[in-house]
């Protein structure tokens, strides 16, 4: 449940992001609450849109986001 740092992607969580409630907003509850501190919504990186995919997974590498990142999952 609490992969160790690095092996965080783009998309992961994504089916159960898409297709189940509870999961969905218990991580949308988190990336709220983490926005402000993180000064980006978590959802954005994890969930890009395609042309923003190769920035967001650069994103997701920094020790910062992944740590919180890598929690929710």
């Amino acid at each position: 449940m609490f992969p160790g740092q690095g092996s965080q992607y783009v998309n992961m969580g994504r089916e159960l992001y898409e297709n189940e409630k509870i999961f969905r907003q218990s991580l949308d509850r988190c990336a709220e609450y983490l926005t402000e501190p993180l000064g980006v919504d978590v959802r954005k990186i994890l969930y890009p849109t395609e042309p923003d995919e190769p920035a967001a997974a650069a994103q997701l590498n920094q020790t910062g986001i992944a740590q919180p990142a890598l929690f929710r999952c």
